[in-house]
């Protein structure tokens, strides 16, 4: 499953530096630089560049030849662990990708979605009828998840894809690893960005949203990177308080100027 980063944005992240190494919430550069990273893959990588237990999973089955499209036992443990972190959708459909039904430009459920805004985070909206689930996995191992509502109609909608259970392993085991990644990244750990966030951000939970205008968004974003601070390179797409980040790593983007 992908999402193409719209023009903009990806002409921001062009400005980035070779990445050798992501470790964590940080950066490696070729050069040797460290950067923060409050990108966060968009939330893919909102709990570290190597979360949890998805390594071993991945690994694991790689060594079992689980990595082709065959039925497995993994799709109803998937379905079962989407249905703990949204039970208001009921109905999964798994496709290769989410361009397979591209033309009903539904939006993307993040983690930590009740504080973005179609869940009325920063401001108040109707909440679908269907969407693409997007748990905390990396490009390399997405897919498409469309949930919808119990009484939704699904027969409009293609046939679902057979996903590799490498893909659903790594998916329902990211969706248990971020319950248990909820319990110290909370109210109290994201609130320790305030002081240095404020003046370009405003936070509601983990997500912080640019105050300035868009079309101060690449000045804004090149002035954080120089700074050592990697922020989401498309304006519309909030960026993420880290998992982990010391105040002298942070301080930096209360002193941006440009």
């Amino acid at each position: 499953m992908t999402e193409a980063i719209p023009q903009g944005g990806q002409t921001l992240m062009e400005k980035l530096p070779p990445v050798r190494r992501a470790r964590g919430w940080r950066l490696y550069t070729e050069a040797g630089n460290r950067l923060l990273d409050m990108y966060c893959d968009g939330g893919r990588a909102v709990m570290g560049a190597k979360p949890g237990e998805q390594g071993k999973y991945a690994k694991a089955l790689i060594d079992r030849g689980l990595a082709s499209a065959y039925p497995s036992l993994w799709d109803a443990r998937l379905r079962k662990a989407l249905l703990e972190w949204v039970p208001d959708y009921p109905i999964a459909r798994f496709y290769t990708f989410e361009r397979k039904i591209a033309d009903q430009h539904q939006p993307i459920l993040r983690p930590f979605f009740e504080y973005l805004p179609i869940h009325g985070g920063e401001k108040e909206g109707a909440c679908p009828s269907m969407f693409w689930a997007r748990p905390p996995v990396a490009q390399a191992w997405s897919f498409g998840i469309l949930l919808l509502h119990a009484d939704s109609n699904i027969e409009f909608l293609p046939p679902e894809d057979l996903v590799p259970p490498l893909q659903l392993a790594i998916a329902a085991r990211s969706i248990y690893d971020l319950i248990g990644f909820k319990e110290r990244y909370n109210e109290a750990h994201w609130a320790k960005i305030d002081p240095f966030a404020t003046t370009w951000f405003r936070r509601s939970g983990p997500w912080l949203f640019p105050k300035y205008e868009e079309s101060a968004h690449p000045k804004v974003f090149a002035a954080a990177l120089e700074a050592g601070i990697l922020l989401s390179p498309e304006y519309r797409w909030p960026s993420l308080v880290p998992g982990e980040f010391d105040k002298g790593e942070a301080a930096p983007l209360a002193k941006i100027s440009f």
